[in-house]
């Protein structure tokens, strides 16, 4: 498995990556237009990178904070996020056939697409900001529960 700690490096344009990152700090990176199917990140930090325009499909995020990172039009068709933390994250315009969510905490998570109805939620937590948005998408409220609002957060 890859490990290691990216600062600012552009990765955009990568082709059959192919690969499995464990351990590892990702931080304002471009992946603009990558073909990143099949991928696997496990108990990785992922914070301020782009993802737009990419291929993530078949791929497994586990274990992962994702934060603030940019997933316009991208293809996550059969991707699983487990166990993961999401916040600040905008996956507008996103491919969602076949997208699970497990055991995923999601917060300030933008979803602005014309359907949602193909996302599935097992067991994840959002705030009431990104309920909205999925709500708004029609998808599948089951399997979601509303965090309580923080103290002065009304």
């Amino acid at each position: 498995m890859s490990r290691g700690n990216w600062v600012d490096a552009d990765f955009s344009g990568l082709k059959n990556l192919y690969d499995k990152f464990s351990s590892s700090n990702m931080q304002r990176c471009k992946f603009i237009g990558s073909d990143l199917s099949g991928l696997l990140l496990k108990s990785n930090n992922v914070d301020s990178c782009d993802f737009s325009s990419s291929d993530i499909s078949n791929s497994h995020i586990q274990s992962s904070n994702l934060a603030n990172n940019l997933f316009k039009d991208c293809s996550l068709k059969e991707t699983e996020f487990s166990r993961s933390n999401i916040n600040g994250c905008d996956f507008s315009g996103t491919d969602f056939t076949g997208v699970t969510f497990q055991n995923a905490t999601l917060i300030n998570t933008f979803f602005k697409n014309k359907s949602l109805k193909r996302i599935r939620f097992v067991d994840c937590q959002v705030d009431r900001i990104t309920y909205a948005f999925l709500k708004n998408g029609k998808a599948d409220l089951t399997g979601i529960t509303l965090l309580a609002p923080k103290e002065g957060n009304e």
